[in-house]
């Protein structure tokens, strides 16, 4: 009950939003199944009509007219459900993609948490599924349910007609095979949303590894496509024979409810057909008895299939709503902050789940509005983890992030601290679409003033400008025949404009110059501090001539802050900085006061 009660609450939202929306997606269903009942009825009478038409009354005519009328009416419904079935294929999309929707809404009130638990990831997974099929399926199993109870009223007259004792007798069996075959949807049911679920994911990406080229280049270049080739096979091989070993257990319920049915089948022909020998009935009756019989089975099958699919359906939509009401990585926090005066770390630890050791460890600094920080360390130090932290992409295990002196973090509004900054991340994505669209992620029209500015700022003019759609290119050869594939450093030029173009008072970078060469790092530094002029400039840069301009550096190493100061200071104190900065000069020329 308590699932059904669930399955009732998920869909909701989809009655909710087809009534609102598109009152046609009822309409259909009820028109279809209107149809499904009459043919149903309709082809257990039509033997009856003709051969009553052709033998009894003698009348070839009358039987070629029942004949012709039934299948004309079967040409003019096939074009009328293909008519039906595209208007109706727009609207469940529609309202399906309304269920999505929820679930996106949900990703984006989670922090990144939420994508290090590979449990969140499975319940992510299940929800997403349930949109796929599971509300518009409940809909039309409900019409499907209404079309298969009028079915078996009509053809339950025609049968109890000659013997009611028939219709309880194939009633029972069914009802005995229907058990066996839900015995066997529920193995396969928790077999597929639990084991099977996690292994296809995975088979599923190393397959999807295979259509990115960085991937190829890479393993083509280490000779290791036979090795990445095994280890799909194999995987696939495994999955495959435990997906038989699953189709072993159901195969002797499948036997029995299919054993059964068939003698069930056997005894009630031999009846009739006793019947018919003893001249009780005729042929006509005869023969509307076999496809009553036919058309009994396979509603009443229907009919019990349906409920199963109903139990599983509630227990999927259970999925679902567990996932959007699952409060446990939700970022909660309702104040919202009309700007940034300053930012203070209080002894704030982080560990990644799963992790014993903290990658930021007990860390405390306070960033004024207007400064310009720099963040340096070794690989794995903890930097890019503070920035995240920093932004409020995850929750500090320990400590307090405390904003404007007067709230924490986690009680902000993040959309309206993130209407305020401006980032450049590691790894940044471009969507395949066009180069204005990746640098305005607007629709609701672009400032091209200010496009051309962040363009221009970020070195693409030139690029740009040879493009033959120029900033209406695609970007992406894969979906378009004219589409552009960027280069690295093109690639991170376009995320430092969609930086520059949202101008915002606060710009967070993480290794923003790490694919440009020397003069373009050089030049994009030099318009970072003409740009941040009474802004607030965070940065992670592995290389410290980028740094020495700097108002404060942070040094980390093990996921502390070890050394804090700007360049002058942390040259005298000859720690860890000063190390960093001279190994890296015996490599370039680099003027200390530059």
């Amino acid at each position: 009950m308590n699932k059904i009660k669930s399955y009732l609450a998920s869909n909701r939202m989809f009655f909710s939003f087809a009534w609102k929306n598109h009152k046609s997606y009822y309409l259909f269903y009820a028109i279809t199944t209107l149809y499904s009942v009459f043919s149903n009825i309709f082809t257990v009478y039509l033997p009856k009509l003709s051969l009553t038409a052709f033998l009894e009354k003698k009348d070839f005519r009358l039987g070629v007219i029942y004949i012709v009328a039934y299948i004309s009416i079967i040409i003019i419904w096939s074009y009328v459900e293909r008519k039906i079935s595209l208007a109706q294929g727009l609207n469940t999309q529609a309202i399906t993609f309304e269920m999505k929707s929820k679930i996106y809404e949900k990703i984006g009130s989670n922090n990144m948490l939420a994508f290090e638990d590979n449990e969140q990831f499975n319940a992510f997974s299940r929800a997403f599924d349930y949109t796929e099929r599971g509300a518009d399926e409940f809909v039309n199993s409900l019409f499907r349910l209404l079309s298969c109870v009028l079915t078996i009223i009509g053809v339950s007259y025609v049968i109890g007609s000659v013997n009611i004792w028939i219709v309880f007798i194939v009633f029972a069996t069914l009802i005995i095979a229907q058990l066996c075959m839900k015995k066997t949807n529920k193995l396969w049911f928790d077999y597929q949303h639990n084991e099977r679920l996690k292994k296809i994911r995975l088979i599923q990406h190393i397959s999807q590894l295979f259509q990115n080229k960085d991937f190829i280049s890479e393993i083509k270049l280490f000779n290791a496509i036979p090795f990445s080739v095994n280890i799909l096979r194999s995987k696939s091989k495994d999955f495959a024979i435990e997906n038989n070993e699953q189709d072993i257990r159901r195969f002797k319920w499948n036997f029995f409810a299919i054993a059964l049915n068939n003698i069930q089948f056997l005894c009630v022909h031999i009846y009739f057909g006793f019947l018919l020998f003893m001249e009780s009935i005729t042929i006509a009756t005869y023969s509307t008895l076999l496809a009553a019989i036919e058309q009994f089975s396979s509603s009443f099958g229907n009919l019990l299939q349906i409920f199963t699919e109903l139990q599983n359906s509630a227990t999927e939509a259970e999925y679902y709503l567990s996932y959007l009401s699952d409060t446990t990585y939700e970022q909660k926090g309702k104040i919202r902050v009309d700007s940034m005066k300053n930012i203070e770390f209080e002894n704030v630890s982080f560990a990644y789940p799963n992790q014993s050791r903290n990658a930021v460890d007990d860390v405390s600094i306070e960033i004024s509005a207007g400064e310009k920080i720099a963040i340096v360390g070794e690989n794995g130090s903890g930097k890019t983890t503070f920035l995240k932290i920093l932004l409020g992409l995850y929750p500090a295990s320990q400590g307090r992030v405390i904003f404007n002196q007067s709230y924490d973090i986690k009680d902000i509004e993040l959309s309206s601290w993130y209407d305020k900054v401006a980032t450049i991340m590691q790894n940044s994505i471009q969507m395949p679409l066009s180069v204005k669209d990746n640098i305005s992620l607007a629709d609701d029209g672009v400032d091209e003033e200010m496009l051309n500015y962040a363009i221009d700022f970020a070195g693409l003019k030139d690029y740009i400008d040879s493009l033959p759609s120029k900033e209406n290119s695609l970007i992406s050869k894969r979906f378009y025949t004219d589409g552009v594939d960027f280069s690295g450093g093109e690639k991170q030029k376009l995320s430092i404009a969609r930086a520059l173009y949202k101008s915002a008072d606060v710009l967070v970078f993480d290794e923003p110059s790490s694919a440009l060469d020397p003069n373009s790092e050089y030049d994009f530094f030099q318009k970072v501090y003409a740009l941040g002029a009474g802004k607030t400039v965070i940065y992670v840069s592995h290389r410290l001539s980028t740094v020495v301009n700097a108002d404060k550096i942070a040094v980390f190493q093990n996921g502390k802050i070890v050394e804090l100061g700007n360049h002058s200071e942390l040259m005298s104190q000859n720690g860890l900085y000063a190390e960093m900065f001279r190994k890296q000069a015996s490599n370039f020329t680099v003027s200390e006061g530059k």
